[in-house]
């Protein structure tokens, strides 16, 4: 008898690479589990609302627990939507017989970039990370990382997709620091901004459980790390890289499914900018079938021990 895969895709009616997405989970799952798309924001009362995919008309509604996994593939923009995503994901943990990727706490924990100081504290190779705290404007001005002219800062909560990351010469001024806290909250990093981004591009590589699935390279336009992509190929990852991967995850307090580390080199070496554990983007469907393969063939054989078929 088949189980219930539920795959939270948040453009899940619309666009080519999305569906293509879709099909894989179905190509590569659909053996053992039926496999329905849904999207987040449409869920409620624990009940998923899930739409045909050609016409787009709804067809059923399924409740949650219904489902023997979930899986956050891409949950859009949250700006504006964080209660309602916290909300879900807290629902999550009331449902046991639900086994989602990644797990509740874990995600709930990666909202806070803080993992970022403590992987620091205990002597990985991070982007040197500090907290804002109470600095004055000027004070931050002053403040230099040894090797590096500029800083940045940027959000310790919530900062997702790169929001609110800025020079900090970009802030102009102690009212300009000021707004910036209002926005963005008090917990904001201080960071020294790797201009080698621009000539190396961003590194990720993608773990699913402790194994090593791709590495895709970024290459973006412009000093600024939310500056537009301009290519994403696949790449072979470094030893070094993987090695970093899986000693940080041996060191993680929580349960962790699929993960993606970034990568900014520096002078050679390369440097944690981030550990996504929330939904983080593996770039499947996007034309490489070596990708696609190698990650559903892993998440196939993690979601069978995860729902123990």
């Amino acid at each position: 008898m088949k189980k219930r895969f539920g795959l939270i895709n948040q453009e899940a009616l619309k666009g080519k690479y999305e569906s293509n997405k879709r099909e894989l989970f179905r190509k590569y799952l659909g053996e053992n589990y039926e496999v329905v798309a849904f999207q987040w924001e449409e869920i409620k009362d624990n009940i998923a609302v899930i739409a045909e995919q050609d016409s787009g008309d709804y067809v059923a509604d399924v409740p949650l627990k219904s489902l023997d996994a979930v899986h956050l593939s891409s949950l859009g923009a949250i700006n504006g939507k964080i209660s309602k995503l916290i909300k879900l994901i807290k629902d999550f943990k009331k449902l046991p017989s639900t086994k989602v990727v990644n797990d509740p706490t874990t995600m709930l924990e990666n909202f806070d970039k803080q993992y970022l100081l403590y992987l620091q504290e205990q002597g990985f190779p991070v982007v040197p990370t500090q907290e804002l705290g109470n600095l004055t404007y000027a004070e931050l001005r002053k403040l230099q990382f040894k090797g590096f002219e500029q800083t940045i800062v940027k959000p310790r909560i919530f900062g997702e997709r790169m929001n609110g990351v800025m020079l900090t010469t970009d802030l102009g001024s102690e009212e300009g620091l000021q707004f910036y806290r209002e926005t963005y909250g008090e917990h904001i990093l201080v960071q020294p901004c790797i201009k080698e981004i621009t000539q190396e591009g961003e590194r990720s590589i993608i773990l699913v459980g402790d194994e090593l699935s791709h590495g895709i390279c970024r290459h973006r336009k412009g000093w600024c790390y939310n500056a537009p992509e301009s290519q994403i190929n696949p790449t072979e990852p470094t030893e070094v890289e993987v090695e970093i991967a899986k000693r940080v995850l041996k060191t993680w307090p929580t349960k962790y499914g699929v993960t993606r580390f970034d990568f900014i080199k520096n002078k050679g070496e390369p440097l944690i900018s981030e550990v996504e554990m929330i939904n983080p983007g593996i770039w499947i469907g996007k034309g490489f079938p070596e990708v696609d393969k190698k990650f559903m063939e892993l998440f196939k054989e993690y979601i069978d021990q995860l729902t123990n078929f």
